[in-house]
């Protein structure tokens, strides 16, 4: 008996400790709501007197600034986060920073993985760039680490920061991040070999394969013939000819994607008062390398896609299967490619309405107007153009030939083919769960898709995907307002780190 209960003490202690040291966003002591409060070290990492020093000097920031600046010294966090996410939660649920302003900072240390990291609102991420938050973090707080010396680092950079906060010209901030540093000089030096050795090397390559004659572009149309209906012919979209970007181009492939790229070397060189060391002009060179590369890749694209195309139709489906990618470009250069889809999609449109060879004696055949696609269309057809799962196009020719598309409709993902009619107009009428899903496995259920043309009935099973635990809902003491707590502030992930 006593040796049972010896047993499990011994594993209600282990169970207990693991559990107290992995700390959770929700968990991490938010000392302001204790004694108002800046710095939280729960794991007793510094002395009681380090604690005093640091909570005066940013006691002394928020005061003179505004700025509410949080220190938290952990040992170890649950094995689920990232520092990056962690830090992000953290500062959420406190709220740092008045919500007015979001002049909040954060440093959080994470001893065993030995990580640090600021995380800065939004209000202070033009004083305290990214770029200047990562020098006063290898400046002051990698060195005293690394001696084990946490007290010292965390004092002397909370010092530093005091003081650039409180520069009232808010001049200190920019000078101490274009001090002078001798390893930029090697930096732009490797750039620029880089650079060298990659245009070397491809031009090399670009020689050394055998010289072909540049074939004469054919163009082909994407529609097969399904089935022909008296005098009309019905054709269904087919996979579209793949687009070429450079084809038999290579001296504009050359100088698109090798020497402009040169643009990236040639901005690390350059000082600016924006981006005041190489690294951030090298990154700035290969933002703007990129949006003109998307460019020229984007016009290319439009031109070979017309190139591949017979007629209008045929180039709608070119251009469309050409261009999948261009959410990219509308997500990175969103303020050009997104005025440029819009009128892109219009242009598409209206492709659909020009002219093609009529498949029955190959004279031009042109647009029916749509004042008569009621009498050549059944009534499934009709059920498909209303629900906007098909985009149907007559086109007749001087011999009274027709020719039927249906294109694909803006509604068309929402529903199935109903295999019983084979018109696209199933859609899901229920969903029932199998086995629910828990926090360890997920769940499956059973979706019922009815057809609205014959009312033919499928069941599709699908996944439930495991439950998630909310990270979200504040523990005690860690929301972002009341009294003795933080303003209600918010970072969008800004800051800096890295490891000791």
């Amino acid at each position: 008996m006593i040796v049972r209960t010896t047993l499990l003490t011994l594993l209600l202690f282990f169970v207990v400790s693991n559990i107290h040291a992995q700390w959770e966003p929700q968990t991490v002591i938010n000392q302001r709501t204790i004694d108002n409060g800046y710095v939280s070290d729960a794991d007793g990492n510094l002395d009681a007197a380090e604690i005093e020093e640091l909570n005066l000097i940013l006691q002394q920031t928020e005061k003179e600034t505004g700025a509410q600046f949080a220190i938290v010294v952990l040992n170890e966090i649950s094995d689920k986060w990232e520092i990056m996410g962690f830090g992000v939660e953290l500062f959420k649920n406190w709220g740092i920073g008045q919500k007015e302003t979001d002049k909040g900072l954060l440093l959080l240390i994470v001893k065993n993985t030995r990580d640090w990291r600021f995380f800065s609102g939004y209000g202070l991420e033009g004083t305290l760039p990214d770029a200047l938050l990562n020098k006063l973090g290898h400046t002051y707080i990698v060195p005293a680490f690394q001696a084990e010396n946490y007290g010292k680092g965390l004092i002397d950079v909370s010092n530093q920061i005091n003081r650039i906060l409180t520069d009232k010209n808010v001049v200190e901030a920019s000078r101490y991040a274009m001090h002078y540093e001798p390893w930029w000089d090697t930096f732009q030096v490797i750039l620029w070999i880089a650079w060298f050795a990659i245009m070397g090397i491809a031009f090399y390559a670009m020689q050394k394969k055998r010289k072909k004659q540049p074939k004469a572009v054919k163009a082909v149309s994407p529609f097969k013939a399904e089935k022909k209906v008296t005098d009309m012919v019905v054709l269904v979209p087919d996979k579209a000819t793949k687009v070429k970007i450079w084809g038999n181009d290579k001296a504009a492939k050359f100088l698109s994607v090798f020497g402009m790229a040169g643009i990236v070397p040639g901005l690390a060189s350059y000082y600016s008062d924006v981006f005041s060391n190489p690294v951030g002009n090298a990154f700035f060179g290969l933002y703007i390398y990129l949006f003109a590369l998307s460019g020229i890749v984007q016009y290319r694209l439009n031109r070979n896609a017309k190139r591949l195309s017979p007629d209008g139709p045929s180039s709608f489906l070119t251009l469309t299967e050409a261009n999948k990618l261009m959410v990219l470009r509308m997500i990175f250069f969103p303020i050009v490619f997104l005025p440029y889809f819009y009128f892109y999609k219009k242009k598409l449109n209206r492709l659909k309405e020009g002219k093609i060879t009529c498949r029955q004696c190959n004279l031009d055949a042109f647009p029916v107007p749509r004042a008569n696609y009621g009498q050549h269309l059944n009534q499934a057809e009709m059920l498909e153009i209303k629900l906007k799962s098909r985009d149907p196009r007559f086109y007749q020719c001087a011999n009274k030939h027709l020719t039927k598309i249906m294109f694909v409709g803006k509604k068309a993902t929402i529903f199935r083919t109903c295999q019983k009619c084979h018109t696209l107009t199933m859609s899901k009428t229920s969903e029932t769960t199998v086995r629910a899903a828990t926090y360890s496995a997920s769940g499956s259920g059973e979706r019922e898709f009815t057809c609205k043309n014959c009312s033919a009935k499928m069941i599709a099973p699908f996944v439930i995907p495991m439950k998630q635990r909310s990270s979200s809902s504040s523990g005690s003491g860690s929301s972002g307002s009341g009294g003795g707590s933080w303003g209600g502030g918010s970072t969008g992930g800004g800051g800096a780190g890295g490891k000791w």
